[in-house]
């Protein structure tokens, strides 16, 4: 495999876990835990288009 293909598979996997470190950190641990990527994704894109109608 290809160096390039390399540091992109470890990119994308350091990113999930990443993000799954996050949100086990933010867990409550009322209900279990958890993850979807497409989820935190969703959060984000709505936080960013709150902050862009809030500031224009």
């Amino acid at each position: 495999m290809s160096k390039s293909l390399n540091f992109h598979f470890n990119a994308s996997f350091t990113a999930l876990n990443l993000a799954k470190l996050d949100a086990h950190r933010q867990h409550s641990g009322e209900k279990p835990f958890v993850f979807s990527m497409a989820s935190l994704k969703r959060r984000a894109l709505n936080d960013h288009l709150l902050d862009t109608f809030i500031s224009s």
